[in-house]
């Protein structure tokens, strides 16, 4: 053998004689994972000093060289923006910092009106967002057992497809999606799935169907709002006490974020300024085993500070609740939550028309910023016109949709107005026929009555003839037997032949 070919040889026995390790690195918030062809990362850069940014183009199998330099089994392909390296699993943790991977389901998240929300969050090298399923496709829909559900597919089914996509690092759900899918994924993996960010809070309402079994290792941060019609009637505090009860009580790691201001669609504003942070939380809370309380503070005095009011509950320990109030209403002052009756509040669902509403509802509120110091931005004035904008377009092709179903709605009814219309015209040709019989039946019944009437004229010509026939027997006058059976006519004319 050549001495390179030798070197190569004695190269790849001695890498394969290395035990293989999975190359590992730490995701935003804390929480540490293999790593994945496809990840967005972060390399650190010796000689530059800085972290850049990067993804992973693979990881490798097998001990390999790459021109002088040897590459270890489970080693880290990693392309940034100085070029191509090769990270060891040994090394990939401190080298390499890893961007969360957040799977948004799509139906209830307000991936339209919110969609530069969720643009900005896949640009953040933090993170990694990918969407799931689309808003009005044929599963979105609610499951039979449900007002308004409906057979598969349904959004119970739609949660398996969602398994098989994967979940990710963290999830994020509205609306719905809290409300059903959510719940089917606790049912399936238990404590196993991901922390969530629920938008709406739907997990914590009083739900048809099977019953929601909250795991107790569940990592669940809720984001509700005071204008939001999920809320119904309850106050606020008997809002957030009714969501706490939902809760299972060994639970010690769930946050509820009550905004006073949010509506069903969160505005624009809002979900920007707490999207990354409930995300960065609830990883953090995933990966200590313990609330992140110091994240959560800070995010009630950035809350704060853009004008927004309202109270942030967790779960310092299971079943011990501790509430942060922030904004003018409440503040300083520990929130006092009335009891609740054990009567339970009406199940909500979201109609096509709710949702309609609440979007055209966000639109309008998406020009208006918090009242804080200073006048808004240019900038915040063209996001929030853009975002206005989006929702105005979302509600519009919602309307198109609900046109399109009242459409089939109306070919329906015009279907059943020319069935019956039909069953109508067969009723009047069965009518005439019954009035034709009907009068053929009086004509009868007049002829008959004139039967009779002659035939009582008959009776009484009979009378007589009886009479003047008794005379002619008393004078002599013999009648023959034909005299006796024949009719009276006949015998008319027989007497007067004689």
């Amino acid at each position: 053998l050549s001495r390179k070919r030798r070197e190569s040889t004695f190269t790849s026995m001695a890498m394969a004689a290395v035990p293989r390790t999975t190359a590992m690195a730490p995701v935003a918030g804390g929480l540490s994972r293999a790593l994945r062809k496809g990840d967005k990362v972060q390399a650190w850069s010796g000689t530059e000093k800085q972290w850049l940014d990067g993804s992973i183009e693979d990881i490798i199998e097998e001990p390999c060289s790459v021109g002088a330099m040897a590459v270890q089994a489970g080693s880290a392909k990693v392309q940034c923006t100085k070029g191509l390296r090769f990270i060891p699993p040994d090394r990939s943790k401190s080298l390499l910092r890893l961007a969360a991977s957040v799977v948004v389901v799509a139906p209830g998240a307000g991936t339209g009106i919110n969609s530069e929300v969720y643009k900005a969050l896949g640009e953040d090298r933090r993170f990694k967002v990918k969407a799931v399923g689309k808003k009005g496709e044929a599963y979105d829909r609610y499951p039979e057992y449900w007002e308004h559900g409906a057979p598969a597919p349904n959004l119970e089914t739609f949660a398996a497809d969602v398994l098989d996509h994967g979940l990710g690092d963290v999830l994020v759900l509205g609306s719905r999606g809290g409300q059903v899918v959510l719940p089917c994924l606790w049912r399936k993996l238990g404590s196993k799935v991901p922390p969530a960010v629920v938008i709406n809070g739907g997990c914590a309402m009083n739900l048809p169907g099977p019953a929601v079994s909250w795991p107790l290792g569940a990592v669940t941060l809720l984001l509700m709002g005071g204008e939001d019609f999920f809320k119904g009637k309850l106050s606020s505090a008997d809002y957030i006490a009714s969501s706490k009860k939902k809760v299972p009580a060994g639970n010690s790691s769930t946050a509820i974020v009550y905004v006073r201001q949010m509506q069903h669609m969160p505005q624009r504003v809002l979900l920007s300024t707490v999207l990354d942070q409930l995300l960065l939380a609830a990883l953090a809370w995933k990966a200590s085993g313990r609330a992140p309380e110091a994240q959560l503070s800070a995010l009630c005095t950035k809350l704060e500070g853009d004008g927004w009011t309202g109270t942030l509950a967790f779960t310092a320990s299971p079943g011990v609740w501790k509430d942060l109030n922030f904004g003018k209403v409440g503040s300083g002052k520990s929130q006092k939550l009335t009891a609740l009756a054990d009567e339970p509040t009406p199940t909500v669902e979201v109609t096509r028309e709710a949702e309609l509403r609440a979007l055209w509802q966000a639109a309008a509120a998406d020009v208006v910023i918090p009242t804080r110091l200073g006048a808004p931005s240019s900038k915040e004035l063209a996001l929030s016109a853009a975002a206005a904008a989006n929702g105005h377009r979302e509600a519009a092709a919602q309307a198109r949709q609900i046109a399109q179903v009242q459409a089939s709605k109306a070919q329906g009814l015009e279907a059943e107005i020319v069935r019956r219309e039909e069953e109508l015209r067969e009723l009047r040709q069965k009518l005439a026929e019954v009035r034709k019989e009907e009068l053929r039946l009086v004509d009868l019944a007049e002829a008959q009555d004139a039967e009779a009437v002659a035939a009582e004229a008959d009776v009484e010509e009979a009378v007589i003839w009886s009479a003047e026939n008794s005379t002619s027997v008393s004078s002599g006058m013999h009648a023959t037997p034909q005299d006796v059976i024949q009719p009276l006519g006949a015998r008319v004319l027989v007497a007067s032949h004689h």
